[in-house]
């Protein structure tokens, strides 16, 4: 491949394999909804302020947030929290505080029904400002896992706060086995992670994160559970500070959700796991307590775009031609193909026109090029945002109204952008 300057470099191929992502960008600007379980707060509607179950709680149908919000947003992935970047590039969260995660420098664990600002800069990275060449889009710029949240800045700087067991905060030399209350290892205010050069970050349930640099590098640190670190020891060493897993042409990662596993693609279209694999989430026809990978495995397929669920025994991941796949379990119809078999090699979800989605505790969304929204799995207390009272289970997709452009999911219910 060629240039009018001549033979074009690595960075350049990167960049070009990267497009697709880039693309989808620029379209993410709009109003946020939540909606599900507001447990401590966590839909940011100034309301359901507390941890007991009623009618104030169950958000039913997407619920608008106040504020203008910028085209980044993040639903958290472990806990009763949400939050997002505005405009201005300011950072907003509220919901639980158990563990600082409002990043208020506040050791009293006061909870927040509505947004409150962490710190004062202005510099936190919206999903538009691609960090040098390589920015990737589609992938939250603000995210959270495990009582802890991490927020890029726009100079490539990552940061991490709240909870910091297992050494989930790279903070090296911490005592990351206390507990959650007074003095001890969690950070009520934003700390950096080691390193300034860094393009994707995704944490898990327990404590266990990995990050994307824009050279292409892979990294991880946190619990070593199950061998999640892909160091090839299936041991369970726990790690302060980032280890580089092999490879240098890593393009997306995702270890969002409820399960010890991870799913990475390449910049060759090649799709990679590592973790449990209990119930044959990573496609290679393999399953039970044994089948645990403490190095990458390689899922069949060479036209992976880039995972959208990585939790819960599931894996949900959409491939180049706009086709979504599924693997994995199926208990609740998660796999959106009309029945509940479980299944350990990919199975195509109907339609081919998909571009985002996400996943979490057996519920799915994913919305299409046309904007239209849809979701599938349990919709247990209506946190499929049916605005339904039925805890009915959906095997294969049904609409959100709307049209939206962008969905996340969180510990108790789905959000997005219109």
């Amino acid at each position: 491949m060629t240039t009018k300057k001549g033979v074009w470099n690595l960075q350049q191929v990167r960049d070009k394999q990267l497009q697709s992502l880039w693309d989808y960008e620029g379209t993410l600007s709009g109003s946020l909804y939540l909606w599900g379980t507001g447990y401590y707060g966590a839909i940011g509607n100034n309301k359901a302020d507390g941890h007991n179950p009623g009618p104030s709680v169950y958000i039913k149908s997407p619920t608008q947030v106040p504020g203008t919000w910028a085209n980044a947003m993040f639903a958290n992935n472990g806990d009763n929290n949400n939050g997002g970047i505005k405009t201005d590039g300011t950072l907003w969260i509220w919901g639980d505080n158990s563990y600082g995660q409002l990043g208020q420098n506040q050791s009293n664990p006061h909870r927040r029904s509505s947004p409150v600002q962490v710190g004062s800069d202005t510099t936190w990275r919206k999903r538009s400002d691609t960090p040098g060449s390589n920015g990737v889009s589609g992938l939250a710029s603000f995210i959270g896992g495990n009582n802890a949240c991490f927020a890029f800045k726009t100079d490539g700087t990552l940061w991490g706060w709240g909870a910091n067991e297992f050494g989930f905060l790279a903070q090296p030399g911490d005592d990351y086995s206390g507990s959650g209350s007074g003095p001890g290892p969690h950070k009520s205010s934003p700390v950096q992670i080691p390193g300034t050069t860094w393009r994707i970050i995704s944490p898990n349930s327990y404590g266990t994160a990995f990050g994307i640099k824009t050279d292409g590098t892979l990294w991880a640190w946190g619990n070593g559970e199950n061998g999640i670190l892909a160091q090839n020891n299936p041991s369970n060493n726990d790690r302060s500070s980032p280890v580089q897993i092999p490879g240098t042409t890593w393009k997306t990662v995702l270890a969002f959700g409820g399960a010890n596993c991870v799913l990475a693609t390449k910049t060759d279209g090649t799709l990679w796991g590592w973790g449990s694999n209990l119930r044959g989430q990573f496609g290679n026809n393999t399953s039970g307590p044994g089948a645990n990978y403490s190095s990458p495995v390689q899922v069949p397929g060479t036209t992976w775009d880039r995972p959208l669920n990585a939790g819960s025994d599931i894996s949900l991941v959409l491939k180049t031609d706009g086709t979504l796949w599924g693997m994995g379990r199926n208990e609740v119809g998660e796999l959106g193909i009309n029945n509940i078999n479980s299944i350990s090699s990919p199975v195509q979800i109907p339609g081919t026109t998909w571009k985002d989605g996400a996943g979490k505790q057996g519920r799915m969304f994913a919305i299409k090029t046309d904007g239209t929204l849809w979701a599938w799995g349990t919709n247990s207390q209506g946190s499929l945002g049916l605005n339904e009272s039925s805890t009915i289970h959906y095997s294969s997709p049904v609409q959100i109204p709307g049209t939206w452009t962008s969905v996340h999911n969180w510990n108790e219910g789905g959000g997005g952008i219109k």
